[in-house]
């Protein structure tokens, strides 16, 4: 009678779980590699993010200047007028590709004996060349932040 060696039955077996191990661990790779590649671009729109709000804050200090220390500039005889001031910085020293918008508009009111004008000083920046930017094709890393204040004279 002819029988079989039970080594030899089990070595299919063998041959099934080496290939089901393989395919799992090229699966969790792939899965690792996507989850790395997102944390980076997480990470690249924090730094950009961070940048971007300083040149925000920049372009508020610069506006908050103008209408107080600067009252006989172009900004602020602008920003006083019905239209209003808009300035665009399409780069800031230490800032590369930061681009930032000051708007400025006021309104003069009466407080008794004195006639005060208040400014509302709007500064949005991002990093494109057009801030802000309402295209339909924004590139993956757009950051935008806008600041305002309001300064009264």
């Amino acid at each position: 009678m002819w029988t079989t060696s039970p080594e030899r039955q089990q070595s299919g077996f063998t041959t099934a779980a080496a290939i089901f191990i393989v395919v799992i661990l090229a699966a969790l790779g792939a899965f690792m590699v996507t989850i790395s590649g997102t944390q980076q671009l997480g990470f690249a729109q924090d730094v950009t993010g961070s940048v971007v709000l300083q040149g925000a804050r920049a372009g508020v200090d610069w506006g908050v200047y103008q209408v107080i220390n600067n009252t006989a500039g172009t900004f602020s005889t602008n920003c006083r007028s019905a239209a209003g001031a808009t300035v665009t910085f399409p780069s800031l020293q230490g800032m590369t590709n930061v681009t930032v918008r000051v708007d400025c508009t006021s309104a003069t009111y009466v407080e008794g004996a004195s006639s005060p004008v208040s400014y509302q000083i709007i500064a949005t920046a991002c990093n494109n060349a057009t801030c802000p930017n309402t295209s339909a094709s924004l590139p993956n890393l757009y950051v935008e932040r806008r600041l305002s204040t309001l300064v009264t004279n």
